[in-house]
């Protein structure tokens, strides 16, 4: 990516992450002590100086009571493709599905991101459950901690 791009892009995310982190928290020290990060951390992400980083994205969704997807789109980032017995390389495919679905025709395409947007949420919940160690409702599926690889902590 070029430097322009890539420049762009952050200042377009971190007037994303300041938009909303306003709406829960109009001072952006008490969002930075919830975030644990210093508060010139915060003001570098909302002027595009520097990119939130991957682990700090699923702990901003969880303080300002958003959806993962949502902010890892928001931040225009693509979500780390997660290995577990559950969701596999699925995000990488997702990825895949969605340059397919940009070919198709206007009406089918946006038919077609809006399920790939429901199994992008659906991985992400099943992600954080992973992750918690808790098992995840998932309507008529429900998926146990049991489901973890040996080779995984508990």
């Amino acid at each position: 990516m070029e430097p322009r791009e890539r420049r762009v892009r952050l200042e377009a995310a971190g007037q994303w992450l300041r938009e909303r982190r306003r709406r829960k928290y109009p001072v952006a020290a008490a969002f930075a002590r919830a975030i644990g990060v210093d508060g010139s951390q915060v003001s570098n992400y909302e002027r595009g100086v520097h990119e939130v980083p991957a682990e700090r994205v699923p702990v901003i969704a969880k303080v300002l009571g958003l959806d993962e997807i949502d902010v890892w789109r928001g931040l225009q980032r693509q979500m780390p493709d997660v290995e577990s017995p559950v969701t596999g390389g699925a995000v990488s495919e997702i990825a895949e599905l969605r340059a397919l679905a940009a070919d198709v025709g206007d009406p089918q395409r946006t038919a077609a991101m809006e399920h790939l947007d429901d199994i992008e949420r659906l991985l992400a919940r099943v992600r954080r459950a992973i992750d918690e160690g808790t098992g995840v409702g998932l309507g008529p599926l429900h998926i146990e901690p049991s489901a973890r690889t040996s080779d995984q902590p508990q």
